[in-house]
């Protein structure tokens, strides 16, 4: 159902309610719902809500809280892993018009209903478009159109001309106000251009994401034609027009991962066939643009020989990686002295990343023109309106700021030059013009002058007058100095009229006023932002929370009990039903006292985590939880500190009979949506359970149950004194690749006995195919005459699964990626590999997965893509450690490069150089602050032990920074010491200063060092020399892959058998989610470490391949020490794709000599 308020249509906003009935109609259990929104470019989410069935019977509709984005991420993911319902809303790449809804759960066959409500830029057409567009009309969509007084019926036509207006209403305890500036001289008759324009640089979007806009090709083809037409009119002295004679001339570059010079064109028919040749392919890296613009702004004395007029940038802005370009790091931003516009005809838009964009130059602002700007050739020749200046008839007192008369406006009035362009919609000047408390204020009129070209126009909006008219009254006159004079009298909105139900936004048409203010406030403070260059992400967070709306930085949270609210620190809205509670009270009344005390006297490492619990899933760890990491950082010392034990010869091989019950355990302990209840056991009975690997008798009994559970189980089985029940609202512990997909992709099928059915195929992602398939037709087109014609056998495979709505799935461009880098370049293998960043589909599997193959590539900048992906995988799931782990490799990896790089000159009596040697720093320190997180924060049970390869890793680094300083590489080029940061994260690591007093380990030599000292080293192992470090990770949650090490003496070390006689060393077995497993070997000399070490992965657990990006990825890092140089260390990287379940795997080889 689609409720559409449009009270006031010269103010081109609209409300727009969605009623959404949402059903799980294909998967028989609970899973996790997510549904896309496309809604019109500028859209904003203002509510969302839940309808809930009472324990009477009755319904009621729940509504969602703004929470920082982050934030909302952690809660979402901590409710889902304690079964709790939870649900939110958040935008998709950081400002786009797409807006994604996640539920959990989503029963099987049961209906949940939501409504949204967004406030939207535009007419009442462009909203019916949007519906007509995407929703198919019929008995299942309904749209309803309400005007200002609250009636079912279509709202007014707008005028034929754009004249502006205002309007004043009462809304959220204050009055509003609203004018509109038109961004079109309403008196403008002209036809010629009065901007010379001569040369223009156009700037193509290549990506993938774009071939779907093949069809506005031909559209945006006769725009260019008729600019190039007007552009070569002139206007005589005598007032006639005549052909310029000279042509206007192109120049044609294209962007994606890269950027190409496409040439120059004097004939626009030339540059025309040159975009219908484009090829679509690869993802989008915006931050490209900033490079392309400071060249066009060469002056011709310096590398260009013509000058830029004007630069069109063809774009959607739609980044997943967040990214927006930044051209204050050029030069002198003066410099670009000509308008940057940005055509954005698509569906999808990110308007923030493409105001950043128009935003280039500081001297001549751009325009962003979307769908509905048809004639933007209009906006390109004519120069662009000027807001100048804000004037009212505020008293002196209140506008010096000695007095307050509660009234507020924005733009800022009391600035006296504003000089702000006016984008083709016009400017909004809205404010508040007194409350409830104060009273009105004594502001009665506002005047915006406005420069239209060279001619000077007048607005004046009364905003007291009582008018009873229905329509906009409205006059003009234009005086003998030549200043056109218009006035406008507000309109005055009156209230809802029906009170049978309580007002929301879409019965209360004043709520528009309010909601529009909030709006506009957020995007003063953005574009303040983009002038300053400074990062005001924390100010545009606090706005977007404080009015509740959906933002680039927050997201709508739906919680429903008080202990879910109370549990991650947030108080419930107005509206829901949880803030009557008592303890909702209790709270409220506790942060009024405390609103003061804001900045306590607590450890500053509590701050960053003031709106999580201590010792909850995400936040800081209890006091009892950091002694357990304390107790790792001892185990790790004593390793080191002590020699390898000797082992009896009949625990040395691999014992299959200890691996086959091992494998019956973890089929009963990973039993999907059921626990085990030891209540009912005598404690003979659980001791008996528990010991599973002691007797041959409880290996049968193992057996006989695994048997019985991979049958249809009853809700409560008694077994052997074991009692196996699903717990109450408890979600399942392991999901289908089916439900998988379906949570991320709406691939929806069902299984039948004639096979899969098809029951609503995805808007967006193909269905996946066979890899194999095409995998093959590829590899065999890489390799037939020298692999000449790959592209054409891989753009012809590519459209055939292409629908014309939707794109492939990420198995097939990682699948092609893989076959190109091995036959190929590594240029295209990474262009196709981005192209499920194109995607724009936030999961954390896929995400990984890129990030892995961009690592395995081993170029540079797709190293730096890499390390953008886990940036963003830490943002999508911050409660989950392998985020940060992730993003620590990398940059640990990274940082090595960089040093062997500085080492294989210094052999080849070459220059002692690193390139940016205060990258290297930011990426150790950055490094350490990932594993300092990872130490002191809390994790989901599944993960226990993870700060183990922490620890090892963080220690690693540690012997990194040392190795530099002793070289004295940080005091080269007069880079000095301070290039680098300590060995030893000391401010990182502060919730260990309570564990200062603890007894350190008997084996440790550090008695000289200070009380200080041994509070930042508490968890240093002073004795850490790794000879060698396996790591084995994978992207799959709740997979179980195991690591297996053959030692050179033919000892196979894994989960049974974790030491061995040279010191050896596996660390936990993970079974339910990422790993990793590690296996290290200390350096003490023996020769019986030299030798081959052959590396095994065994993919052991039950969770199905995935679907969606091909099997499991596993990655694969390897730390050695070259005996022969102590100082000299190797890290290697390699991406494992595992498909074969229950077999081991060689991966790789490592020989130590």
């Amino acid at each position: 159902v689609f409720n559409i308020l449009d009270p006031a249509p010269f103010l081109r906003r609209v409300m727009l309610g969605v009623e959404l009935t949402v059903v799980n109609s294909t998967v028989n259990k609970d899973i996790t719902g997510k549904l896309r929104l496309e809604l019109p470019p500028g859209a904003t989410v203002k509510k969302f809500e839940f309808l809930r069935t009472e324990s009477d019977g009755s319904s009621q509709w729940y509504p969602a809280t703004a929470v920082p984005k982050k934030q909302a991420k952690a809660v979402v993911y901590k409710e889902k892993e304690k079964g709790r319902e939870v649900a939110a809303v958040s935008d998709v790449a950081s400002g786009s018009n797409v807006f994604e809804i996640e539920v959990f759960p989503l029963p099987f066959q049961k209906e949940v209903k939501c409504r949204l409500e967004s406030l939207v830029d535009g007419c009442l057409d462009d909203v019916k478009d949007l519906v007509a567009t995407y929703f198919s009309s019929g008995e299942n969509t309904k749209v309803v159109v309400m005007t200002s007084g609250g009636d079912t019926e279509t709202s007014k036509d707008h005028s034929s001309k754009d004249l502006g207006g205002a309007v004043v209403g009462d809304c959220f305890g204050k009055t509003h106000f609203i004018c509109r500036v038109p961004g079109y001289n309403p008196k403008e008759s002209l036809s010629v251009p009065t901007r010379k324009v001569e040369r223009i640089a156009i700037v193509w979007d290549v990506s993938v994401s774009m071939s779907k806009t093949k069809g506005l090709v031909q559209k945006r083809c006769d725009h260019l034609r008729d600019l190039a037409l007007q552009c070569n009119r002139v206007m005589t002295e005598n007032g006639r027009v005549k052909e310029r004679g000279a042509p206007l001339t192109f120049e044609l570059f294209t962007f994606g991962i890269e950027v190409e010079s496409k040439g120059i064109f004097d004939d626009v028919e030339e540059l025309i066939k040159a975009i219908n040749d484009i090829d679509y392919d690869g993802g989008t890296d915006v931050t490209l643009l900033s490079e392309i613009v400071s060249d066009l702004a060469k002056r011709p004395n310096e590398d260009r020989k013509e000058v830029i007029d004007s630069v069109l940038v063809f774009s959607d802005g739609m980044d997943n990686l967040g990214r927006v370009p930044d051209f204050s790091t050029s030069q002198n931003p003066y410099s670009i002295d000509f308008p940057v516009h940005c055509i954005a005809d698509e569906s999808e838009v990110n308007l923030k990343c493409l105001r950043s964009i128009s935003a280039a130059s500081p001297l001549c602002p751009g325009k962003v023109f979307v769908r509905s700007d048809e004639g933007y050739v209009h906006g390109i020749l004519f120069p662009q309106p000027i807001l100048k200046s804000i004037k009212t008839d505020q008293a002196d007192e209140a506008f010096m700021e000695e007095a307050d008369d509660g009234f507020l406006c924005v733009p800022d009035h009391r600035l006296q030059y504003l000089n702000e362009p006016i984008a083709s919609d016009g400017v909004l000047i809205t404010g508040i013009m007194g409350d409830e408390q104060r009273g009105p204020s004594t502001v009665s009129k506002i005047t915006a002058e406005v420069l239209y070209g060279s001619d000077l126009h007048k607005f004046h909006f009364q905003l007291r007058f009582e008018s009873t008219d229905d329509g906009v009254s409205y006059t003009h006159s234009c005086g003998d100095d030549g200043i056109n004079q218009h006035f406008h009298s507000a309109v005055n909105m009156l209230a809802a009229k029906s009170h049978k139900e309580a007002a929301t936004s879409m019965t209360d048409p004043t709520s528009i006023l309010g909601h529009v203010y909030a709006e506009e406030t957020f995007r003063a403070a953005e574009k303040y932002g983009l002038k300053s260059g400074m990062d005001i992400k924390v100010v545009s967070e606090e706005l977007s929370i404080k009015y509740g709306f959906c933002s680039p930085e927050s997201s709508l949270l739906m919680l429903y009990s008080i202990d879910q609210f109370l549990d991650n620190g947030i108080l419930p809205p107005k509206g829901h039903p949880a803030r009557d509670h008592q303890r909702a009270a209790d709270e409220r009344m506790k942060r009024r006292k405390n609103k003061r005390k804001h900045e306590s006297t607590e450890c500053s490492y509590a701050t960053n985590d003031g709106k999580m619990k201590i010792g909850e899933i995400g936040g800081i760890k209890s006091k009892e939880q950091l002694k357990m990491v304390v107790e790792l950082s001892k185990r790790l010392e004593q390793y080191f500190a002590t020699s390898p034990p000797k082992k009896a010869k009949e625990n040395v091989a691999y014992n299959a009979d200890l691996h086959i019950i091992r494998e019956l355990e973890r089929q009963v302990r990973n039993l999907k949506g059921l626990t085990i209840s030891m209540s009912a056991m005598s404690d003979e009975e659980s001791e008996e359970e528990c010991a599973i690997e002691a007797m041959p008798m409880q290996r049968t009994r193992c057996r006989r149950l695994s048997r019985r559970t991979a049958c249809a189980s009853p809700p409560t089985t008694k077994s052997f004194g074991m009692r196996v029940s699903p717990p109450a609202g408890a979600p399942p512990q392991a999901r289908s690749n089916v439900a998988q997909v379906d949570e991320f992709y709406s691939v929806n099928s069902r299984n039948t006995e004639e096979g899969t059915e098809s029951v609503c195929p995805s808007p967006s992602i193909a269905r996946p195919k066979d890899t194999e398939v095409y995998a093959e037709q590829l590899e065999v087109a890489l390799q037939r005459d020298n692999g000449r014609n790959w592209k054409q056998e891989y753009i012809t495979l590519r459209n055939k699964i292409n629908g014309p709505t939707s794109m492939a799935p990420p198995s097939f461009f990682l699948a092609c990626a893989r076959l190109v880098l091995k036959h190929a370049t590594t240029v295209d293998a990474v262009r196709i590999a981005t192209n499920c960043l194109e995607l724009n589909i936030d999961d954390v599997q896929m995400l990984r997965c890129v990030g892995y193959f961009l690592l395995s590539t081993g170029e540079n900048s797709a190293v730096d893509l890499a390390v953008q992906v886990f940036d963003k995988v830490q943002d999508l799931q911050p409660c989950e450690p392998q985020s940060y782990l992730d993003g620590a490799l990398v940059r640990f990896w990274k940082a090595h490069k960089s040093v062997l790089k500085r080492q294989n000159d210094e052999e080849n009596n070459g220059r002692d150089v690193i390139c940016n040697f205060e990258e290297l720093g930011s990426d150790i320190r950055k490094c350490q602050q990932l594993l300092s997180h990872v130490l002191t924060h809390q994790w989901a049970d599944r993960f226990t032990e993870v700060e183990w390869p922490a620890l090892i890793l963080l220690h690693c680094v540690a012997d990194l920074v040392k190795d530099l300083n002793d070289d004295n590489i940080s005091n080269m080029d007069g880079l000095g010491p301070s290039s680098l940061p300590p060995e030893w994260p000391i401010s990182d690591l502060a919730p260990f200063q309570s564990f200062a007093d603890a007894p350190t380990p008997e084996t440790s030599t550090s008695t000289t060092q200070t009380n200080t000292q041994e509070q930042g080293l508490l968890l240093r192992c002073n004795k850490f020399d790794l000879a060698l470090m396996v790591w084995l990770g994978w992207d799959t949650d709740k997979t179980d892959i195991d690591l297996h090490v053959k030692e050179p003496s033919g000892n196979e070390v894994y989960y049974n058998n974790r030491n061995s006689d040279i010191g050896g060393n596996l660390s936990r077995d993970f079974t339910q989610g990422y790993g990793p497993e590690v296996y290290m070997l200390k350096d003490v000399g023996d020769e019986e470490k030299v030798g081959t070490y052959h590396i095994y992965a065994k993919y052991f657990a039950s969770h199905q391949d995935s679907l969606l990006t091909g099997a499991t990825s596993a990655v694969l890092w390897t730390f050695k020490k070259k005996r022969c140089n102590k100082n000299k260390k190797s890290i290697e990287f390699h991406n494992i794709r595992l498909d074969m379940h229950k077999e081991k795997k060689e991966v790789g080889t490592i020989h130590l000599v």
